[in-house]
């Protein structure tokens, strides 16, 4: 079992003891203030146009540490010392600066803030800027106020023989900081007055005059120090699963952003593994990372914008941005281009990555993908020309294994033809690491693949469970739609054409979590297909390998083919009510559910931008990654 991540890190010195303060009489305050300690600052973070959100315990007394270490030491301002690694080492900090730089994207930056005091509205705790903050502390930490308050302190002690009520709303230290007024009534009572409008004057006068309230009227609380206290121990669990997340058509409009889809992605696949796989999660954490792979490419330099007529010109460039993708890909001069832009992307990725988790792969950390639209069909094509000596499909004869050699040895040679005629070097890029899991979300793959001549014939006669890359590359492929996704199209019927009438596998809803049947085809195949003889070895460019003939783990009555093709549709009420004889391993087609009042062609306006914040898409995805383990037993329904 992996260790927590806090062991992982660097051990860091106790926190310095405070010395003790002088003794003092009942009711008097510290005159001498000392410097907060590092687990009682918090930093926080702010991305554009969004609120301050305080780092973790761990994130902030490295951030602290850093800055300490700066502040006192005179490293060089441009170092890479500098930087600190933040939120999962997603972004690299810099305190003197006080943003950070996101590593896996560019354009994206969150400012920093190292908050000492805080403005308390109804339980939440608000940081005060950094500049204002200091002029906080300076008047806090003034000496002068202090003796005073304790002289008269001692002398009401000697008249009452206690601190007299009074003196507890009497204002005994004011400066003004910036649009407002700070106040301490006493070492623990600090307050501030918003002095910046005529109508806060007029709010705090009515009150104070005219309705008898205190000198405490219109004001709120300031706090020193924040209130959860910072922990080594307050930290994201290891990364366990990393996923590569790859885009489709249209990243060239004007609001699309894979960065922004990538987040909601992660931050939905956080939510919903504290809810349903809280202990799995404590143990590794899931990890996303964006694919951004058509900006940087040229393609044609602008000319099919040259070509573009001015009129009704705001439709047509939302057609460039997004339809002309599929062209360019289609094209023999710029396919390969993207083919190659696509994998040297991913595998820079998954350098940087590597880069900074070493000893991933050998604690046990895999990779998946997660790709939406034409990026789906994309990934295929880079997999599918990947070149291994295993083959998992039986073959029928040799002879017909020499043919699917020669058929793919001739499509690698007509691409490297292509890229010669239209002056462009392709060397087919294969990806840096293996693959685990392939989730395609909204895909056209299987329109595509029906398209392609031979492959269609080649699909057409292994009607037997084959799956659509061999298990040497890619563990599993999940097509995952919504059913009034315009997009998507299914896989099964190409693979065997019973299932033409057998109904995609439903993904169970997130509220209700994982049923037992999500959790029997999570877990692969049965033990039996496992232990069929070997087959014999030799090349996979079929692009049809390793799922072979075999049943599913889930009770299901058994019915052959022939019946399964000639019965209605509509006889087949779910994926598990028949399905042929000749059946597929492992399922790879799986569909959301709609609600029950929603409707389908208003849904699809929708539905295929609308994966990356779906729970139930978040929770089928880390089904997979944790073949669900539940730590109780399952509830009767």
């Amino acid at each position: 079992m992996d260790e927590p991540q806090s062991s992982l890190k660097p051990a860091r010195p106790p926190p310095p003891q405070r010395p003790p303060q002088p003794t003092m009489s009942a009711g008097q305050i510290p005159v001498e203030i000392l410097p907060l300690q590092p687990h009682e600052i918090r930093w926080f973070y702010k991305e554009p146009g969004r609120f301050w959100v305080p780092f973790n315990g761990y994130d902030s007394l490295m951030l602290e540490e850093r800055y300490q270490t700066l502040r006192i030491g005179h490293q060089d301002f441009f170092s890479k010392s500098v930087l600190t690694p933040v939120r999962g080492e997603l972004y690299d900090a810099n305190v003197l600066e006080r943003n950070g730089i996101s590593v896996y994207w560019k354009g994206s930056t969150i400012k920093l803030l190292r908050g000492e005091w805080f403005e308390v509205i109804s339980d939440k705790w608000y940081p005060i800027e950094e500049d204002e903050a200091q002029q906080i502390e300076a008047g806090h930490c003034s000496t002068a106020w202090r003796l005073k308050y304790n002289k008269d302190v001692g002398l009401d002690m000697q008249i009452s023989g206690s601190p007299s009520l009074a003196m507890r709303n009497v204002a005994r230290h004011k400066i003004t900081v910036s649009k407002h007024e700070v106040v301490w009534f006493n070492d623990m009572d600090v307050r501030w007055f918003k002095t910046s409008d005529y109508s806060s004057k007029v709010m705090n006068f009515v009150g104070r005059k005219l309705m008898g309230k205190d000198e405490t009227y219109g004001s709120k609380h300031l706090r020193r120090g924040y209130w959860d206290i910072c922990r080594q121990t307050d930290c994201l669990p290891p990364i366990k699963h990393v996923v590569f997340v790859i885009h489709g058509i249209g990243q060239c409009m004007e609001g699309a952003d894979i960065c922004k889809s990538t987040n909601e992605l992660r931050d939905t696949c956080e939510k919903v593994a504290q809810r349903q796989f809280s202990d799995q999660w404590k143990q590794g954490r899931v990890e996303c990372i964006p694919v951004e792979w058509r900006t940087g490419l040229h393609l044609d330099n602008g000319m099919v914008d040259s070509l573009t007529l001015p009129n009704v010109r705001t439709l047509r460039n939302i057609l460039n941005t997004s339809v002309l993708d599929v062209m360019y890909y289609l094209s023999p001069t710029y396919g390969p281009e993207i083919l190659d832009g696509l994998a040297t992307k991913i595998n820079h990725q998954y350098k940087l990555f590597m880069d900074r988790q070493p000893e991933y792969i050998d604690n046990g950390g895999v990779f998946s993908i997660a790709a939406h639209s034409l990026g789906s069909v994309i990934i295929y094509d880079i997999l599918s020309l990947h070149k291994t000596d295993v083959c998992d499909a039986p073959l029928e004869d040799e002879g017909r294994h020499q043919l699917l050699q020669e058929l793919q040895e001739a499509k690698t040679r007509v691409l490297e033809l292509e890229a010669a005629l239209s002056k462009r070097s392709f060397v087919p890029n294969k990806l840096s690491f293996q693959l685990e899991h392939l989730f395609i979300l909204g895909s056209p793959l299987g329109m595509f693949l029906a398209l392609r001549d031979v492959e269609e014939h080649v699909y057409r006669h292994h009607k037997s469970a084959q799956s659509l890359l061999p298990a040497s590359i890619c563990k599993r492929i999940y097509n995952v739609h919504h059913p009034s996704d315009p997009i998507a199209y299914r896989l099964e019927p190409l693979v065997n054409s019973a299932y033409e009438k057998v109904k995609p596998v439903k993904i169970d809803r997130c509220n209700a979590g994982p049923s037992d049947t999500a959790h029997e085809l999570a877990c692969g195949p049965r033990k039996e297909a496992e232990m069929e003889p070997p087959q014999k070895k030799g090349g996979w460019l079929s692009y049809l390998p390793s799922l072979a003939k075999g049943s599913i783990a889930v009770s299901e009555t058994v019915v052959n083919a022939s019946a399964v093709n000639s019965m209605d549709k509509k006889m087949l009420k779910d994926d598990s009510t028949l399905l042929p004889k000749d059946k597929l391993y492992e399922r790879l087609d799986y569909q959301l559910q709609e609600g029950t009042i929603s409707s389908s062609y208003f849904n699809s306006f929708t539905a295929h931008t609308s994966y990356w914040s779906d729970t139930d898409v978040a929770m089928f995805m880390l089904l997979q990654f944790y073949s669900y383990q539940p730590s109780a037993p399952p509830m009767g329904p």
